[in-house]
């Protein structure tokens, strides 16, 4: 059985739209392809996982962002890779937690499998 496997990259375009602000973040995660959402958020995880040790200054206004973008329709593979930045984000989840109920399935589920509001009191 062959698996459909893609490999997501991220580059100098992604970094310096990250670099430019939230509203050209903000573009793409809301209108871009799947594949732009993707790669844009694998650059992000750069500035979210500690284990990189940069941090934005637009930080909480896009885990504001990310957490409203888990209510809009987006494929698992995305909601994944949001859930995993905000699993990173150490400050509570206010939206997420405040409106768990209304959110997708698909976000519910991975937000219960990775325990994202466990110690974030």
């Amino acid at each position: 059985m062959i698996e459909n496997k893609s490999v997501v990259t991220y580059g100098k375009s992604q970094l310096d739209l990250v670099n430019s602000g939230l509203d050209g973040v903000s573009s793409i995660l809301r209108g871009g392809s799947e594949e732009e959402k993707s790669s844009l958020l694998f650059c992000l995880e750069r500035f979210f996982d500690p284990y990189f040790k940069s941090k934005l200054p637009y930080e909480d206004e896009l885990a504001v962002l990310l957490q409203e973008l888990l209510f809009e329709n987006n494929s698992d593979s995305i909601v994944e890779d949001i859930v995993q930045l905000l699993w990173y984000y150490s400050k509570p989840l206010n939206i997420l937690k405040e409106n768990f109920s209304d959110l997708p399935e698909n976000a519910r589920r991975e937000i219960t499998e990775r325990d994202l509001f466990e110690f974030r009191e």
